[in-house]
């Protein structure tokens, strides 16, 4: 399974690399989310070639096991914020899949994007010490997974927030 494979990747590059576990999980995470930052990157032959099977096999197989997992938990979420939104229309022929719902489908997406990115631009701006401005240039180049790496979190609180921002945002 893909939770089977992830945790053989950390052991892996945790010994073959001397990473830190904290290390060897933010690389992976980093690599199956297409970032990329640039900060830890493999060193031997043998851990390369490992990172290529982490990338053919995680970015496709994280994929899939994130969209059909937290999709369909997020979708629950989504639609038990509609029932609240539109307490009334539970008596009705209307149901979730009506015009309106999506509009306000498309809100609550929008509310969870500006959510991820206030978070990550206060954390950036007090843990990090960075401008607002810089802030959300770390967040933006992050999400849309361009990774240029010219910022980078090293200190243990740091890697777990990217971490953490990384499958939130996702």
């Amino acid at each position: 399974t893909t939770g089977a494979f992830r945790e053989k990747a950390f052991i892996k590059l945790h010994f073959e690399e001397k990473w830190s576990l904290l290390d060897s999980v933010y690389f992976i995470t980093c690599t199956i989310s297409t970032i990329g930052y640039g900060d830890i990157a493999p060193t031997t032959k043998l851990s390369r070639v490992f990172t290529i099977f982490v990338i053919l096999i995680g970015i496709f197989g994280v994929t899939v096991v994130m969209a059909n997992y937290f999709g369909s938990l997020i979708k629950e979420m989504i639609d038990k914020w509609i029932d609240f939104l539109y307490d009334d229309a539970k008596d009705s022929e209307d149901d979730v899949t009506a015009p309106t719902h999506y509009i306000a489908k498309i809100g609550i997406v929008i509310f969870l994007f500006f959510a991820i990115s206030l978070v990550s631009v206060i954390f950036l701006t007090i843990a990090h010490d960075e401008t607002m401005v810089v802030g959300l240039y770390w967040t933006i180049v992050s999400v849309t997974s361009v990774g240029y790496g010219d910022i980078s979190l090293t200190t243990d609180q740091e890697k777990i927030f990217v971490i953490v921002f990384i499958l939130a945002a996702l």
